[in-house]
């Protein structure tokens, strides 16, 4: 009996000692960013950021182009004055987001684009801060280790550095996403249709949420966001023009199918699409846009499998039913820049819950918290996007079979 004590005090100083050397390797990598980030600021190079196409948007808004908002040679050419004569891409980064992000960001308009950045980043600061909160409140009953590299894994990400840097809109979807799996758990439909309406700025990585309300048959949810949609969309009507829905949707459609131009790269990409883009080459841009969008399709259709039954959030596998959601949504969505693997951290640690509650989560979360070193060493050698495509892939593969195990479990007790 002591001799088995003892064993086990071992084990837990050795694990103290192994978390204490990845909590401090993380945070040396996200002082690491902060620098990168300060490096970036006092060369100048905050005008080729993905933000300039979202203050390219929000300044014909404020400037009474609404009308125009989604004619893309109306946007190069003020994107191009905006710049002073530099251009993006290949003469045009386009702004593609919905009507109402353009509106909502247009107060930042009013500033010069090095301003509007630095107002944007102070904000998403904020939302990374109460993100931090909320996760140190849902690991509480966890082990100081544990919660510590909750924190510290989420701030080395890669992901996160990149939306730093580029003004992207990961981190918004990120803390969307959280915050609409805690409402669900906690059975505030309203609330979650709420963080839908929220995470809607950047809309692709919420089809799968979405999808989750209809399979759970949660139709109080299902409701409130169609009516804070349509909200936004009439508000988007009345200040932009009654056609700017369809000018959206228009965009949508060429930047589904684009290869290699307005930004547009599929090679980079962190999805299915990326993968299929290495594997057959951009010359087959029909064919992998074709699998990609059945590849779409067939991970929706099987959210419906996923969520069949009863709904019940307080059961142990409703997180093993989350993580594959999030993954199969992140990993067939059409457009996953590396930026947006940030969002893999919400089923990366949904998935982990779930593996802990079935006393398996040790070898997964040792790593999880390596994945950040791999990642931005991916990231930096030119594979971020097939790396976190298959970080996606690794995520539904863990979840599936989370899933499965939960629920025999369940059938025998």
């Amino acid at each position: 009996m002591a001799h088995r004590a003892a064993g086990e005090d071992l084990r837990r100083a050795r694990g103290v000692r192994w978390a204490l050397w990845a909590a401090a390797l993380h945070i040396g990598m996200a002082l690491g960013y902060v620098g990168l980030a300060a490096a970036a600021i006092r060369q100048g190079m905050i005008w080729r950021a993905d933000f300039t196409a979202r203050y390219t948007g929000a300044r014909l808004v404020w400037e009474g182009q609404g009308a125009d908002l989604y004619d893309r040679e109306t946007q190069a050419r003020w994107q191009q004055a905006l710049l002073g004569g530099r251009t993006l891409a290949d003469g045009l980064l386009p702004y593609n987001h919905p009507p109402h992000t353009a509106l909502l960001l247009a107060p930042l308009a009013a500033l010069p684009l090095e301003a509007a950045f630095a107002a944007w980043t102070l904000a998403n600061l904020g939302l990374g801060a109460a993100l931090a909160l909320d996760l140190t409140r849902f690991a509480r009953p966890w082990r100081r280790a544990e919660r510590a590299l909750v924190l510290t894994t989420f701030a080395a990400l890669p992901g996160l550095l990149l939306s730093f840097l580029l003004g992207a809109f990961s981190l918004w979807a990120t803390v969307a996403l959280w915050g609409f799996y805690r409402a669900l758990k906690g059975r505030r439909a309203v609330t979650a249709a709420a963080w839908l309406v929220f995470g809607s700025i950047h809309p692709h990585f919420f089809l799968f949420p979405v999808l989750t309300l209809a399979a759970g048959r949660r139709w109080r949810a299902l409701g409130a966001w169609a009516a804070g949609m349509l909200a936004l969309f009439g508000w988007a009507a009345w200040r932009l023009g009654p056609t700017v829905g369809w000018g959206w949707l228009a965009m949508l459609r060429w930047s589904a199918s684009a290869f290699g131009e307005g930004g547009i790269d599929p090679r980079a990409m962190a999805n299915l699409k990326g993968l299929l883009t290495h594997a057959l080459g951009p010359s087959q841009a029909a064919a992998v846009n074709l699998l990609a969008a059945l590849a779409l399709m067939g991970a929706a259709a099987a959210v419906f499998g996923i969520w069949r039954g009863t709904w019940a959030p307080e059961r142990a596998d409703f997180e093993a039913r989350m993580a594959l959601t999030l993954a199969l949504g992140q990993l067939t969505n059409l457009h996953v820049h590396p930026q947006d693997t940030l969002l893999l951290f919400v089923p990366g640690l949904l998935l982990y819950t779930a593996l802990r509650a079935q006393g398996r989560g040790r070898a997964f979360g040792a790593m999880a918290v390596l994945f950040p070193p791999v990642g931005l060493a991916a990231t930096f050698g030119g594979a971020g996007g097939p790396c976190g495509a298959l970080a996606a892939l690794a995520l539904a593969i863990g979840a599936a079979g989370a899933l499965r195990v939960g629920e025999g479990s369940r059938r025998e007790g």
